[in-house]
């Protein structure tokens, strides 16, 4: 695969970042990691947030580079100031499972909180299914939240739907085992409930 052809320079050269983010998502797609990267940085160096974030993610997986918290907590730290919303429920993630950070669940619920409310205020509460079945799972446990079914419930139920919308767009293996863990958490209200 040869980097940088013409287009990709002129695409620099006129500050064309969501022309090499394509690229680079395209590269990722292909599992050609490592010139995914290269795409990711020359379009995060002309700005863009989620060519930022998505570095974070190739650190965070090991793809195409070695795994590395630290760096992958940077640049979701900086995406996240840019109020990137994957940026902010991964390091919830990061602080819940103490990867590259010292283990906090507080910051974790914090983080997806956070996410949530930015979420809520967008109107884009159905594309990201990930952060409302943390949420929901916090909430039936109700140890770092107060218990709060009804509200876990229609949290699941809206991330069913979004995991269902992603497995019949895309092949997306992880989709289909989170939308069985927000049918096992309803099976498990139900349950409580009886």
């Amino acid at each position: 695969m040869e980097l940088l052809n013409k287009e990709d320079i002129n695409n620099v050269k006129e500050h064309k970042d969501e022309e090499l983010l394509k690229k680079a998502a395209t590269l990722y797609k292909q599992e050609e990691y490592e010139a995914a990267i290269e795409y990711y940085r020359l379009a995060a160096a002309l700005g863009s947030i989620i060519a930022i974030s998505n570095l974070g993610y190739c650190y965070y997986y090991a793809r195409g580079t070695i795994r590395d918290y630290t760096i992958a907590r940077a640049y979701f730290e900086l995406a996240a100031r840019h109020g990137d919303i994957n940026s902010i429920y991964i390091l919830g993630d990061m602080y819940m499972n103490g990867e590259g950070v010292e283990q906090d669940e507080h910051k974790a619920v914090e983080h997806y909180v956070d996410a949530y409310n930015l979420l809520k205020s967008s109107g884009d509460v159905y594309n990201y299914p990930d952060v409302l079945l943390r949420l929901a799972k916090i909430f039936i446990e109700g140890r770092l939240l107060d218990r709060n079914i009804e509200m876990a419930v229609n949290f699941l139920e809206v991330a069913k739907e979004g995991f269902k919308e992603r497995m019949n767009m895309e092949e997306d293996t992880a989709a289909e085992e989170l939308y069985e863990e927000a049918e096992s958490c309803l099976e498990e209200i139900k349950n409580m409930k009886e």
